[in-house]
């Protein structure tokens, strides 16, 4: 369905024989690592990177996790500030925020994006996370010497001065690092520092049109829902260009989730100012935000997890096997391809009973409860037991008149299910 370029990958069984697990670029880790103990470390931290350095940060990302899980106001406001704050984020959480951004591009497709130069604006942009997204996106690209390099060029917004120097120094290490992969390859990285939550954009913006906007981790710290909305509009209206996107990107949590599709709706359905690229099929009315105040969508991305994420892990007590996040891909025109009518994305998990096997699926014919009985099972329907949440699938489903926000739809011998 997407013709976008493959990721770097680890392949493992799964729906169709396949399921591919995004690996974190290793340059890219070196880089954060090293970056870690030479500026964060104590005095004598010295060498490659040890086990005693990762249980000496972890402090720092073992309290950020807490806050959070479990109680976000033991957390200072400004908490990159706090060196042991911001090294146990670097070395915990943005790696991992890093491939979200990544595999939420890669559902764009290709023949979508600008030719030559790509405008990037990062707000609330943190150490650089999704502009490194983009970058970690690219260098893929940049092994395929057929396929014309784009330049990238970053404009980054944050409150913290500091941690904009430390994004404007990971960009230029990764960068000369793609371009020797790649002499083609071109980014620049601006910076400015500000909280657009508490001031007009025009004092820290040039007046530009950017190919993407990004929000990532950034409107769950601006209010209600309507505040979401109007944080995001100006820049929107002012900023993006006509044949932009705008990529939001939150925790996948209820509240955050749910706001989201709130957001979705204002401006896809209500304002139309935007077509719905990723995760949703359609432009039509969230049917989430129709049937009940407890569903919310978020996803699950595959990676292959690094070794000293794993090992934190161990001394975290938790386990990132996938990538979880609410997020909103939306661009200014409709897409070039639209989606088949029967093309679904899995927004649930398994549901299993007695007998029978349950998914719940949203398409351009509205949101279905597939089941599948066990008696039923046959060559043609068994990727049932291989799907997962996010998954794109092929499922012919009878035609109904209209969109359904609460259909029901069961599986026959002779239906197949499909990688859309």
């Amino acid at each position: 369905m997407y013709n976008s370029p493959s990721p770097p990958l680890n392949v493992r069984g799964g729906m169709g024989g396949v399921i591919f697990f995004m690996k974190f670029p290793k340059f890219l880790e070196q880089l954060i690592l090293t970056h870690i103990k030479t500026n964060y470390g104590a005095k004598g931290f010295k060498g490659p990177w040890t086990d005693k350095d990762l249980k000496y940060f972890i402090r720092g990302a073992a309290e950020l996790s807490y806050a959070f899980t479990q109680d976000k106001r033991s957390i200072p406001k400004n908490y990159l500030n706090h060196p042991v704050y911001r090294s146990g984020y670097l070395l915990y959480f943005l790696p991992a925020n890093i491939l979200k951004i990544s595999s939420i591009l890669e559902q764009l497709p290709i023949d979508q994006w600008p030719d030559k130069t790509v405008r990037i604006l990062d707000v609330g942009s943190g150490p650089g996370t999704s502009m490194l997204g983009f970058m970690a996106f690219q260098e893929n690209m940049c092994t395929d010497r057929s396929r014309p390099v784009p330049t990238f060029e970053f404009t980054l917004i944050d409150q913290s001065a500091s941690i904009l120097n430390e994004a404007k120094i990971f960009h230029d290490a990764y960068a000369s690092y793609l371009k020797a992969k790649n002499p083609a390859y071109q980014s620049t990285c601006r910076t400015y520092a500000g909280d657009l939550r508490s001031a007009r954009t025009g004092r820290f913006l040039p007046r530009e049109k950017f190919h993407f906007i990004v929000m990532s981790n950034f409107l769950n710290e601006c209010g209600e829902r309507n505040q979401k909305v109007e944080a995001v509009l100006p820049l929107a209206e002012n900023y993006l260009d006509e044949n932009g996107f705008l990529l939001l990107v939150e925790p996948a949590l209820r509240k955050t989730s749910r706001d989201l599709q709130y957001i979705r709706d204002e401006l896809v359905v209500n304002r139309k100012l935007f077509h719905v690229y990723a995760p949703c099929l359609h432009d039509e009315i969230c049917p989430l935000n129709q049937i009940n105040h407890r569903d919310w969508c978020h996803f699950y991305f595959s990676w292959d997890c690094p070794e000293f994420i794993e090992k934190a892990d161990r001394l975290l007590g938790h386990k990132k096997e996938w990538l979880k996040a609410s997020y909103l891909l939306l661009g200014r025109k409709p897409r070039l391809k639209k989606p088949h009518m029967h093309d679904w994305r899995v927004i649930s998990n398994r549901i299993i009973s007695r007998g029978k096997k349950e998914l719940v699926l949203c398409g351009p014919k509205g949101r279905y409860h597939a089941r599948l009985l066990d008696k039923n099972v046959t060559s043609g329907n068994k990727n049932f037991d291989f799907v997962r949440r996010g998954d794109l699938i092929h499922l012919k489903v009878p035609s109904k008149a209209g969109f359904d926000i609460d259909g029901f739809f069961d599986l026959t011998k002779e239906d197949k299910i499909e990688k859309a």
